[in-house]
């Protein structure tokens, strides 16, 4: 006896694999695609907090540097000078309200010492790993200056080291007096 096919409807074990496997796909590259996008915004995020930390400390040193006075032999610079530096990482000079400034690293961290106060001029969550200040003083004539390398990173972003940012800068700031 032959049987004849029944109008039944329906989908065959192989369409059903097939479609699950487009399904699959599809799911885990939109998935792929959302955790790129969140770890591009928080590296973002990253950057913009560590650029914004590092605007704050050169504005607050470029308005002393720039109004550093001329020494009288105090605050470890030598008579007649704007500016001096210990070991590359530790500036000196007096500022315009007669008080000894220093600017060190100190740690992972920037120091800055008003006479007989101090404090971090940078927040935990950005780490300075290198900074050096190089001071051209070089006549009577001619202006000081003071040129800043720094290296900057930021620590954890989001409790996790893969966010990271770092930023390498320079700059130079004259004394608006002459030595």
């Amino acid at each position: 006896m032959i049987y004849k096919n029944s109008k039944q409807e329906g989908y065959t074990l192989l369409e059903i694999i097939v479609g699950l496997g487009v399904f699959t796909i599809l799911t885990l590259s939109s998935s792929m695609i959302f955790q790129q996008v969140v770890r591009g915004q928080r590296v973002a995020i990253s950057g913009h907090n560590t650029q914004e930390s590092l605007r704050y400390t050169m504005e607050v040193m470029a308005k002393e540097i720039r109004n550093a006075q001329i020494s009288s032999g105090a605050c470890g610079v030598s008579a007649g000078k704007i500016f001096a530096v210990s070991g590359g990482s530790t500036l000196y000079f007096k500022n315009q309200y007669d008080e000894c400034i220093t600017y060190a690293q100190d740690g992972n961290r920037l120091k800055i010492t008003r006479g007989a106060s101090s404090g971090y001029i940078t927040p935990t969550n950005v780490a300075v790993s290198s900074l050096n200040f190089i001071v051209q003083n070089k006549d009577a004539s001619n202006q000081a200056s003071v040129t800043i390398n720094m290296e900057v990173n930021s620590t954890k972003f989001g409790g996790q080291d893969l966010y990271k940012s770092q930023i390498d800068i320079q700059t130079t700031i004259s004394s608006r007096h002459y030595e």
